[in-house]
Formats: structure tokens, C-alpha cells, sequence
């Protein structure tokens, strides 16, 4: 019985060396990317919530039967947008992220234009959050607001306003939209 428990023991440890060694020899995640500094990526980024200007705001349905809904809001400035956000119909306050789904799929209180008009003084509220990701094509930075992460902003790796061309997509689609 002692040589079984022996020999067992030599197997499972053998089994595990030659699974555990493959993996230590691969890189790290952290070894295969680029290297930053948050700081300046936030300074870039606030210097660019400073200048950020209402561009658009749109109903955007979807769902099967289209009974889902959320009121968007574009910022940016005549380059395009660089942060998007989502806003309750109703009380026009920004739905902080990964909870617009529990946001009223009701129509807007309120024109696009007027909701449009509210914006500037909305965007005067936000603030950045420490928290910087890198992405494939640059860095995404978390808009603030009361506490809470509301929206994205967009850079580019030289830390220039990155537009995401997939917003303008659900804006061209909706049929409530300003301007």
C-alpha cells in the first residue's frame, strides 16, 4: 500500500509540473502591452470634458418589439462626438452605466431640442473618474456625475478626441433625434 501512495503521489506530481510549466513560461498580460501614464491620459481627458459641447441627442429603440428605449445624449464639439451618455426620459438626469436597463422605456418628457437645450448646464456637472482603460485604438475615460460613472469619453493613443462611429450609426437610425 505504501508504494501505491508513493507512486500516486510521484503521478499527480508530475501531472501538475507538466501543466503548471507550460503556463508559467507564456507572458504575462501585463508584459504584452503598452505602457501609459494615467496621469497625463486624465489631464488630456479633462482639458477635453472642458471643451465639451452638446452635439446630439436621440431616442434609440430596440428590443423584438422595439419596447426598449433610451434617450441619448452625444457630447463633442464639430469634430465629432467623443462621449455618449444616457439620460432618464423623464427627469433628463444621466442613468449611470450598466443600469439603463432599468430606465422607463417611456418616450421623452420633453422636444429633442429642449432636451438638447438642458445639456450645456448637465455637462457642467461632470467630472472624470481615476479610472483610465486602455483600448485597441486609445483609452476610454468614465464621465461623473454625482458620484456615479455615467458616460464614456473617448482619446486617441496620441490623446486627440476619438469619435466612435457606431454612435453616429444609432443616431442616423432614430427617427427622434435633434438636430
Amino acid at each position: 500500500m505504501k508504494l501505491y501512495k508513493s507512486s500516486l503521489i510521484h503521478v499527480m506530481l508530475s501531472v501538475l509540473f507538466f501543466n503548471v510549466t507550460p503556463s508559467l513560461a507564456q507572458p504575462t498580460p501585463t508584459s504584452t502591452r503598452e505602457s501609459f501614464d494615467s496621469r497625463t491620459v486624465l489631464e488630456a481627458g479633462t482639458a477635453l470634458l472642458e471643451m465639451l459641447q452638446p452635439v446630439a441627442v436621440f431616442e434609440h429603440v430596440h428590443g423584438k418589439e422595439g419596447e426598449k428605449r433610451e434617450l441619448k445624449g452625444l457630447l463633442g464639439d464639430e469634430g465629432g462626438p467623443y462621449a455618449r451618455l444616457v439620460l432618464h426620459p423623464e427627469t433628463l438626469e444621466p442613468i449611470p452605466l450598466g443600469l439603463e436597463e432599468f430606465a422607463p422605456p417611456v418616450a421623452a418628457a420633453l422636444a429633442p431640442n429642449d432636451v438638447m437645450a438642458v445639456l450645456p448646464d448637465l455637462i457642467q456637472t461632470f467630472s472624470l473618474s481615476s479610472l483610465v482603460v486602455p483600448e485597441k485604438d486609445g483609452f476610454k475615460l468614465f464621465l461623473v456625475y454625482d458620484g456615479y460613472m455615467v458616460g464614456e469619453l473617448k482619446l486617441t493613443k496620441e490623446l486627440q478626441p476619438r469619435y466612435e462611429e457606431k454612435w453616429l450609426k444609432e443616431y442616423e437610425r432614430s427617427r427622434w433625434r435633434y438636430p
